[in-house]
């Protein structure tokens, strides 16, 4: 599956993933905390982020610490991006 991982103070970058809990975890670096941003979007940050004082930075206008991974919901499922959807959450966090 087609995912932006944004790292702090690095651009973001696409890249593609099996779509696994592991895979994810070692994304986020630990244990998964997932964030509804809209519509269908997730955010998959480090549930302990802060308790780990990992860096911090803003996405959209909200504070997260560590690197986060942005994907969809289908449902149940977690699933990809389409290249229009990767457009509208660029233009719509300002990364």
């Amino acid at each position: 599956m087609k995912i932006i991982i944004k790292k702090v103070n690095i651009d973001y970058e696409l890249v593609e993933i099996d779509g696994s809990l592991k895979s994810m975890q070692e994304i986020v670096g630990g244990y998964i905390e997932i964030v509804r941003l809209w519509n269908d979007f997730l955010l998959v940050c480090n549930e302990e982020g802060m308790l780990l004082n990992l860096k911090r930075h803003v996405i959209g206008s909200d504070v997260y610490c560590g690197d986060v991974l942005i994907c969809k919901s289908c449902g149940s499922e977690m699933v990809g991006l389409s290249d229009d959807e990767i457009e509208e959450i660029v233009e719509g966090l300002g990364l």
